[in-house]
């Protein structure tokens, strides 16, 4: 719903909420989760029947061929 809010620190806001798909913008290097690297995008989901999670395993697909996202610069494509 609008209103959906998941768990905060490593769930990204998004952790925990069902029947969802996140695109995950991460900065940070969670080596629990199974992070690719510190500056990553990822499509994550578990899709309807579990609450999503932020856990690479549930990954759809992630690149860190990004621009630095923590640079401070507004990145428009």
């Amino acid at each position: 719903g609008l209103n959906a809010l998941g768990r905060n620190g490593k769930g990204i806001g998004y952790g925990g909420i069902n029947n969802s798909l996140a695109i995950e913008f991460d900065t940070y290097f969670n080596y629990e989760e199974n992070d690719p690297y510190e500056n990553h995008i990822s499509i994550q989901t578990r899709g309807w029947r579990e609450s999503i999670s932020e856990d690479h395993v549930y990954s759809l697909g992630h690149t860190n061929d990004i621009p630095d996202l923590t640079n401070g610069v507004i990145h428009v494509r």
